[in-house]
């Protein structure tokens, strides 16, 4: 099996840091992007990007040398609404509001 560097969105929650577990485990590169903190012991084995999935230059800097994306990321149960779909187009924003 070939090694590849994979970006996993969100890499600091559940699905997120079970998906980095698994992928090192099999030998590949994992860099994190979370607005979260990455605060396990596989941090020295990633490339951690502390940002927001919704920040063009925190997706940029986190896609240098990736081969592949595993979207994990999710929004937060203590987000509002307006946040959100702070990223939607207006018209769904509108529909989900009604």
């Amino acid at each position: 099996m070939t090694s590849q560097t994979y970006l996993v969105t969100g890499g600091a929650g559940f699905l997120g840091i079970n998906m980095v577990r698994y992928l090192l485990d099999r030998g590949h590169s994992v860099v994190s992007l979370d607005i979260a903190p990455f605060d396990y012991p596989e941090k020295n084995r990633v490339k951690v990007i502390t940002g927001d999935i919704r920040d063009r230059s925190s997706v940029d800097r986190a896609m240098e040398g990736v081969d592949i994306v595993v979207h994990t990321a999710a929004a937060l149960p203590l987000y509002k609404p307006a946040d959100i779909f702070s990223t939607c187009s207006p018209r769904l924003s509108r529909r989900s509001s009604a």
